[in-house]
């Protein structure tokens, strides 16, 4: 599942890297550092950007049945304006750890390699 950067918002929050927190309306979620939320409004049949804390407050709105991110043209709505681009990025890697015996003989413990 990618990342997405917000960039350009004229409300400051709605900017940074959106990371996967789970699935709403059979969509992936995602949230920045500031505790912003893009999502899938089903009802609505479009993308918002919002406060994570507060139900309903949308600052932008993605275009009107563009079921993919970037979500087409965004509107603002309780944000200021100008509305940000939004750009895919790669997600990082995950880490894979792996129980190293010659590792633990040399006194490196707890014989863990991060590859």
């Amino acid at each position: 599942m990618a990342n997405w950067t917000a960039t350009g918002a004229g409300t400051p929050a709605a900017n940074g890297l959106y990371e996967p927190v789970g699935e709403i309306d059979g969509k992936p979620s995602y949230e920045n550092e500031n505790g912003v939320v893009m999502r899938w409004y089903a009802l609505a049949n479009r993308w918002s950007i919002g406060d994570a804390a507060s139900v309903g407050t949308n600052y932008y709105r993605g275009e009107v049945g563009v079921a993919d991110l970037p979500a087409g043209t965004w509107v603002v709505w309780a944000g200021q304006a100008p509305v940000p681009t939004i750009e895919e990025v790669a997600a990082a890697a995950p880490l894979i750890r792996r129980f190293n015996p010659r590792l633990v003989a040399t006194g490196m413990t707890p014989g863990f390699m991060t590859l």
